[in-house]
């Protein structure tokens, strides 16, 4: 005689969604989000405090040097130009309207430069195309490109920097501007790097972005599992017992197309405690009154039968919401990257659609930059 009510996962399922993938992997998931932002937290200040050391080494040839200084470019405006030509798009979802600006190429002007130690003393820096630009964008609107904008990383005389890569003996005829004595070239496996912002802050955004959601993930978790789980496992482990069959009962609910017959058992344990739950048809159809059936007791906690059971509809809705907060999860933390870590870059542009002023000759009105 099975005592599993209709509608209800059997034991095994029970135990396999809510403590393997509702328990186990959901924990592991949320847990994980919360190490991982541990970990870019403790290379975010190792990545930092390696800059901020090495800078004050003395000058010797090497791998892995860092230099920091003032720049000073060689007979060009600028030392480095990185340039993301974005293209706007607009959307209309459900008469909401919104823009993005994304990503259509990307490129590098890199020159020699200088770079001036506070000691006095001068290094000559050679970036090449594939250097590391650790700075805050600028954002510009040219006229004859309309639809389009220009998101540039800019090394200029006077910017106060950080360089790290290969130092080597400058060559001996060389005579370097500003008696360069050493080079900085990017080493053999890596990119150069050129810090104008101090690494503390480049995987900020993503640290908060995986605590934020690895704390949203446990909350949802421990809501789910004291309403469904606990109960659960309580019983698994509660006491066998029999209780006397004292009430049965029987009634119909109509759904859309028809009636729904419903059976429900009442029975009494030697204590006086009831226990009652509703049935399938064919355990109704053989229970008798004054028969005696197993129940399962775990303080305030009771089922009939043997095994505690959850309500099919707990393990869809569980899932869906548990991918749901996975794929928000990755979609956000996706965006989170700064942008001299994404291959391509998108941006959000706000609500409305993009209102284009700049006319195809190039003669139209210049657009304010801090408008969006």
């Amino acid at each position: 005689m099975s005592f599993v009510p209709p509608s209800h996962a059997g034991p095994t399922l029970t135990a396999f969604a809510l403590l393997g993938l509702f328990g186990l992997v959901w924990g592991l998931v949320s847990l994980g989000m919360l190490w991982r932002a541990r970990a870019f937290t403790k290379l975010q200040a190792h990545d930092d405090a390696l800059l901020l050391e090495r800078a004050k080494w003395p000058l010797s040839p090497g791998p892995s040097r860092v230099i920091h200084g003032t720049v000073e470019a060689l007979g060009e405006a600028v030392a480095i130009e990185i340039d993301i030509v974005q293209k706007v798009a607009n959307y209309t979802n459900k008469n909401i309207k919104s823009h993005d600006w994304t990503e259509t190429s990307r490129r590098a002007t890199t020159h020699p430069f200088q770079l001036v130690r506070d000691d006095g003393r001068t290094v000559r820096v050679e970036p090449n195309d594939d250097v590391l630009v650790i700075e805050p964008l600028e954002k510009s609107y040219p006229d004859d490109r309309p639809m389009e904008r220009v998101r540039s990383a800019v090394v200029r005389s006077g910017d106060e920097i950080y360089v790290c890569g290969d130092l080597f003996d400058a060559a001996p005829a060389s005579a370097y501007r500003g008696g360069a004595t050493f080079v900085l070239r990017p080493p053999r496996r890596g990119r150069l790097i050129v810090a104008t912002e101090m690494l503390r802050d480049r995987y900020r955004t993503r640290i908060r972005s995986l605590r934020g959601f690895g704390i949203a993930s446990l909350i949802v978790f421990a809501i789910l599992h004291l309403s469904f789980t606990m109960p659960i496992v309580a019983l698994m482990f509660g006491t066998h017992e029999t209780a006397t069959i004292t009430d049965m009962r029987q009634w119909t609910t109509r759904s859309k197309n028809a009636f729904v017959p419903h059976y429900e058992i009442t029975a009494t344990a030697k204590d006086g405690a009831r226990v009652y739950g509703e049935v399938e048809h064919e355990t109704y159809a053989s229970a008798r009154y004054d028969m005696e059936v197993p129940i399962r007791r775990a303080g305030t906690w009771t089922c009939l039968g043997d095994d505690p059971t959850v309500h099919l509809a707990v393990l869809p809705f569980a899932t869906v919401l548990m991918f749901l907060l996975g794929a928000l999860a990755g979609a956000h933390y996706k965006g989170q990257a700064p942008w001299y870590d994404q291959a391509k870059l998108v941006e959000p542009g706000g609500a409305e659609h993009w209102s284009e002023t700049r006319l195809t000759s190039g003669r139209g009105r210049p657009i304010d930059p801090g408008a969006d």
